[in-house]
């Protein structure tokens, strides 16, 4: 039987919270509720990943809309294509990892949920994939594919720019900026 991950239920909730708390933002022509917060043309993000194993790197995102008044009429939605990469470059565990760089390039949809003029939240899912050496991957290959889950959360502090948090498989937990 298929279950939640543990570290998603929480998410999972706040989702359902939001989407069911009236009022979040106002209205625009149409009845569709709209914030100042939308992406317009691209957003950058750049961040520092804390990963599994205490590994550490930094990566960016870019994130592109696809449907700018999201997929629900009532709530302040938007859906978006993300895709960037995250590269690791130092762990403290070498005697499971052998140490080394390796990328992490992904591409995830990504579902944001504005929730009024100061917060974002979004999960997100897609693929990523593990390039680096095969001995440290320990997949026999230098490369090999795996799902892409995410949760999180931006405070927006000016119309453009806002501080990134989200905890992500495979990438760990985030914290940027975006442009």
């Amino acid at each position: 039987m298929s279950r939640i991950p543990t570290a998603l239920f929480p998410a999972t909730l706040f989702i359902a919270a939001a989407l069911l708390s009236p009022g979040l933002a106002l209205a625009d022509e149409a009845g569709h509720p709209t914030s100042d917060n939308h992406i317009e043309g691209v957003r950058l993000d750049v961040h520092a990943d804390f990963g599994g194993y205490a590994s550490a790197g930094a990566g960016f995102r870019v994130d592109v809309p696809i449907v700018r008044n999201g997929l629900i009429a009532s709530v302040d939605d938007e859906l978006a294509i993300s895709p960037g990469a995250d590269v690791f470059f130092w762990n403290a565990y070498h005697d499971y990892y052998d140490g080394g760089v390796y990328l992490i390039p992904s591409v995830v949809l990504q579902w944001n949920f504005y929730l009024g003029p100061d917060w974002s939240i979004f999960p997100e899912a897609g693929l990523a994939m593990y390039v680096g050496d095969s001995h440290y991957l320990r997949h026999g290959t230098g490369y090999y594919l795996a799902p892409d889950f995410g949760f999180g959360a931006r405070y927006h502090f000016s119309a453009r720019n806002a501080f990134l948090m989200r905890l992500s498989t495979p990438t760990g937990f985030q914290l940027g900026i975006t442009f």
